[in-house]
């Protein structure tokens, strides 16, 4: 899996620059940053830049074809391992597992004996936190909105960039933090027209737990 590339870290060097450019340009950002958020906005980068794993309870509902399915999935990360998504509820997918390790893409439904493996780079994996990092700090096309006062979402920031690689299914993501615990409360994924396809809500979210190496070992 793309894990939040090392590279970005160097960013904590230049991140002055590159913030006093966005304030200043306003880059695609809607609302000006207050001295208070563009001090949010340098925790924000500081925590997530030193994040080496996490662990996180997540309501994810995917929309489809004028249909939605929502489901409860305990997510981990470690960035010496990879990553995995376990799918708790509803029961008749209870226990499906898909595991990022090695440069593969592991699957096993539950009630199977053997799992499925495919390249990552044919899967998405976009409520993984450090693969949206990822891709924010990579992209030109980046903003940081304020929330305002007595709405809800109120006391956030919420960042947006563009999809890597982009497409008309999967063109834009959001990711909505909160301004005092710095975590993420909801990403969001756009197609090209606006529409909404996919939004991750996190219930729970662990920033730096110890994980068990164990648990990235092969499905198969």
């Amino acid at each position: 899996m793309n894990i939040l590339q090392k590279s970005s870290r160097c960013y904590v060097v230049i991140y002055i620059a590159v913030m006093l450019l966005m304030i200043c340009t306003g880059c695609t950002q809607q609302n000006p940053l207050t001295d208070r958020d563009a001090d949010i906005y340098q925790r924000i980068h500081k925590k997530f830049s030193r994040m080496t794993a996490y662990t996180a309870r997540v309501e994810v509902t995917v929309y489809s074809n004028k249909t939605e399915n929502t489901y409860l999935i305990k997510e981990l990360m470690k960035d010496s391992q990879g990553a995995q998504l376990m799918i708790e509820k509803p029961e008749s997918v209870q226990g499906t597992i898909t595991r990022y390790h090695n440069g593969q893409v592991t699957m096993m439904n539950a009630g199977q004996e053997s799992a499925v493996s495919v390249p990552a780079a044919e899967a998405y994996h976009d409520i993984f936190i450090d693969q949206f990092f990822a891709l924010y700090y990579q992209s030109e096309k980046t903003a940081i909105n304020t929330s305002s006062a007595g709405t809800e979402g109120a006391n956030s920031l919420l960042l947006e960039t563009i999809a890597v690689p982009d497409a008309s299914h999967r063109h834009r993501l959001t990711l909505l933090i909160d301004a005092t615990r710095l975590e993420p409360q909801v990403l969001t994924v756009y197609d090209v027209g606006g529409n909404i396809q996919l939004i991750a809500k996190f219930i729970e979210f662990q920033y730096n737990p110890s994980i068990d190496d164990s648990l990235f070992v092969s499905l198969e």
